[in-house]
């Protein structure tokens, strides 16, 4: 798995349009938050930034990374070709997507750092990492289920926009609005709980019960997640 995980980061880093997806978009959205922090912090409060940053690179960093990768590589094969190894299908799975997941790990690492130093520390770290892990468990999943669909990477431009831009928009709605009004239907949206859970965390005022409440819904889509990556990744490429 850890041959293949390597193998990878070296695919990784010479394809130009992925290292602009990956790495400069999400660090380029990153910076410019950290840089008008104080704007964004008067109208919204510092946990909004933080969940915008948590799932702008979940989206791209990684969901639309991994629909992109698994799809250029069944195109050419190479998914196929890898069953015909003595790796069993996890470990192909597991080494595809594991450069891009800690890539996104460490950019959502670095940049909350450099904005809790810049700023002010989340008020619960550990519940703060265990929503971050939670939700890029959903959209790595998510990307695995997406790549089924997706016959080629140049139409991954496509059919990862939905997911995409929809979480990255019900992060902001939830971010910005609250969830005073339309709770329920906010936290049931994929992103919803997941966003109060980091906006609540940063800024203070989240009790240790009502945190694990919130982690509930994130963990009920992590599970939906990946059924739908069982149910619709393919490794043939597609007609």
């Amino acid at each position: 798995m850890l041959t293949l995980a390597r193998s990878e980061l070296v695919q990784i880093l010479r394809n130009r349009a992925v290292l602009i997806t990956s790495l400069l978009m999400p660090l380029a959205v990153g910076a410019f938050f950290v840089y008008s922090r104080d704007t964004f912090a008067e109208l919204y409060g510092l946990g909004y930034i933080a969940a915008v940053v948590v799932f702008t690179i979940g989206a791209f960093s990684l969901y639309s990374t991994i629909v992109t990768t698994l799809a250029a590589r069944r195109q050419t094969l190479f998914l196929k070709r890898l069953r015909s190894t003595a790796a069993s299908d996890r470990e192909i799975l597991s080494g595809l997507v594991l450069p891009v997941t800690v890539i996104a790990v460490v950019q959502v690492a670095l940049i909350l750092g450099v904005f809790a130093a810049v700023s002010q520390a989340p008020a619960d770290v550990l519940v703060l990492a265990l929503a971050v892990v939670a939700t890029f468990a959903m959209m790595l999943a998510l990307g695995v289920a997406t790549a089924g669909v997706t016959g080629s990477p140049e139409k991954a431009q496509v059919t990862t926009l939905p997911i995409a831009l929809g979480t990255i928009g019900v992060a902001s709605w939830v971010g910005i609005a609250g969830t005073e009004s339309l709770t329920w239907l906010k936290r049931a949206l994929p992103g919803g709980s997941a966003t109060e859970l980091v906006v609540g965390t940063w800024d203070g005022g989240l009790a240790v019960t009502e945190s694990l409440r919130l982690l509930l819904p994130t963990v009920g889509w992590v599970v939906v997640a990946v059924w739908l990556a069982a149910r619709f990744f393919r490794w043939e490429p597609r007609r």
